[in-house]
């Protein structure tokens, strides 16, 4: 099970009402990853055909999904795997190819080495919105700690004393569309769409979180290709994927108000798309149906050249199988929660650009006012540096994601791509040793006890508890974790918890109360600590002054990490390891994509 939480920066009662909604991972993809049960490409229409036996006959694409969604508004607040299909339908370049969303947009991601991005220098003055060291906007004022343009790598940030001239990095991010990009009215699609889709989401009436509203200074267009993005002044690391707004036909909604528009049955009920299908009809119930789009066929996957598409709304896993063995559903999406062999068809693994993150409770919330070795509270056992690398090297994490991916998901070794977790090489009963964790009676099944160590008492044995959810994939990797940690001397007793129950929010919940050893924690669109150390900045340690709302569970807090992290550099400190990634599973029709 995914949490559908992303960081809480600003909107408490939004994150606060996301801690109870328990999802499906649905964040941005990469290319497939197929099983070792069957293999398949989505070849181009020089190598492969959807004809079918009759030629006369139109052609047919049934695809079925278990949710039917309310709405198919972009700017909704909701986002499910079904509704995700029916973009892929209506936005995508092709269809179930689970793009990110820039693919169908853009020749090329911007970055500072193709010249899209530039860091410029803004001069700023008391009373203007910047991003302060923490990473919060704020007003500029004398006292504020701000990192200057100009700086290099280290900690060289000041606080401003309120009179000295002062320059802030400011982000400029220019976003090139595709030429000849049209909505499927066969109206062009400029930069102006994306404009106006800024402009909609950053309106209150918008029921969305607008932490990427907010730390946007200006938004503006250069001709019909060009969205050009400038970040509030302080933010000194790039993200061009996160200020890319998916684009609303300005042409036939920019009349009207972000409320109309939220309330408008041209955005919610027959959305105009620039994909390879386009929207023809809802039956409420039953499905929604396509036909094919205004782009030319020619050089176009197959899986776009079908006259024809119906999206069936199936809501019980056994009725969708059944429908799927008679010939109704020639594709079972991944919203119905699919196992390898749950049908005789081609299996699909798609991985997420997400992963499943081992935590270690470094501080929990008893910590919070204040924490001695005498404390009759949990032994500190991961503040020192040394234990956290002595349990990664124990696990391998690298090691471990490829067995649960194997394992779990039928993965091809080959094709099993694992980030890279830069670890001491060395041993890591030398490293439990040098902190003080020591094996009395060289038994193995014996756990450690402390013994001269800087933060537990000597003689405390090594024995934490894993918390993890019950998805089957979870459950195999937090019992892999404690076999292996177990081969080194720590003792770890596992508990597999309800999603509801693991994800309660603080100060009782397990996890946002900080009431845990080690836990296996899936949040929705997690790229990996390696890739994102906001999660684990000092403003996002749950606890009661920001209502247990946040994502550094680990309860870290260092101003040098911080600073770090805010100017890019990514600091290495373990509070988390990549442990598992998470897949989605579809199963395809046999031939569906026959060559000829």
């Amino acid at each position: 099970m995914i949490l559908k939480i992303r960081k809480c920066w600003q909107d408490v009662a939004l994150c606060l009402a996301a801690l109870s909604l328990v999802l499906t991972a649905c964040g941005p993809k990469q290319a497939e990853l197929t099983s070792t049960a069957a293999q398949t490409e989505l070849p181009t229409a020089a190598a492969a055909s959807a004809e079918p036996a009759d030629a006369s006959q139109p052609r047919v694409l049934n695809v079925c999904t278990a949710e039917e969604p309310v709405s198919l508004y972009r700017y909704d607040g909701r986002n499910s795997i079904s509704k995700q299909t029916i973009f892929s339908a209506l936005y995508g370049g092709t269809f179930m190819a689970r793009e990110e969303l820039w693919e169908s947009l853009l020749d090329q991601m911007p970055s500072l080495e193709n010249g899209a991005i530039e860091i410029v220098s803004k001069t700023v003055e008391a009373g203007d919105v910047v991003v302060d060291l923490a990473g919060h906007l704020v007003v500029l004022k004398p006292g504020v700690q701000v990192v200057p343009f100009g700086c290099g790598e280290g900690d060289c940030s000041i606080t401003w004393d309120g009179e000295s001239e002062l320059s802030l990095p400011q982000v400029v991010i220019s976003y090139q569309l595709k030429p000849d990009l049209v909505w499927s009215d066969g109206e062009p699609l400029t930069a102006s769409d994306l404009l106006f889709a800024f402009q909609v989401d950053g309106d209150d009436a918008t029921p969305t979180t607008k932490r990427r509203v907010d730390f946007t200074d200006t938004a503006a267009v250069s001709g019909d290709l060009i969205f050009i993005w400038k970040g509030v002044p302080g933010i000194s690391t790039p993200h061009p994927e996160r200020y890319l707004w998916a684009p609303l036909p300005e042409h036939l909604l920019g009349n009207l108000g972000a409320k109309e528009v939220l309330e408008s049955d041209l955005a919610n009920q027959s959305p105009l798309g620039w994909g390879p299908y386009r929207m023809t009809s809802w039956d409420r119930g039953e499905q929604i149906s396509f036909e094919r789009g205004p782009r030319d066929p020619l050089n176009e996957p197959v899986i776009n050249q079908f006259d024809y598409l119906n999206i069936k709304f199936v809501p019980q896993k056994n009725d969708a199988l059944r429908a799927f063995e008679q010939g109704e559903c020639d594709i079972l999406d991944a919203s119905f929660g699919l196992n390898d062999g749950d049908a005789n068809g081609v299996v699909r693994l798609i991985p997420l650009n997400e992963y499943g993150a081992l935590v270690f409770g470094v501080k929990p919330s008893s910590y919070d006012d204040g924490h001695s070795l005498w404390d009759e509270e949990r032994p500190d056992y991961f503040n020192d540096l040394r234990v956290r690398q002595a349990i990664a090297l124990c696990i391998d994490p690298r090691a471990l994601m490829a067995d649960v991916a194997i394992e779990h998901y039928h993965a091809d070794p080959d094709s099993v791509n694992l980030p890279d977790n830069s670890l001491p090489a060395v041993q890591p009963d030398a490293l439990l040793s040098e902190a003080g964790w020591v094996d009395e009676d060289d038994l193995p099944q014996t756990p450690r006890v402390s013994q001269g160590s800087s933060f537990v008492n000597d003689g405390t044995p090594f024995e934490i508890k894993l918390y993890s959810g019950l998805a089957e994939a979870d459950v195999y990797a937090a019992q892999k974790v404690a076999e292996r940690l177990g081969a080194c001397g720590i003792k770890v007793g596992v508990s597999s918890l309800p999603a509801v129950e693991l994800y309660a929010p603080g100060p009782n919940g397990v996890l946002f109360g900080r009431q845990f050893d080690l836990a296996l924690v899936n949040w929705s669109g997690y790229p990996g600590v390696a890739k994102d150390c906001e999660y684990y900045l000092s403003s996002q340690v749950p606890n009661a002054a920001n209502s247990w709302v946040g994502t550094n569970l680990a309860g870290w807090a260092d101003a040098a990490f911080d600073a770090a992290c805010l100017h890019g550099e990514m600091p290495n400190q373990l509070l988390a390891l990549d442990l598992t990634r998470r897949y989605e599973v579809e199963i395809w029709r046999q031939g569906l994509l026959s060559v000829e």
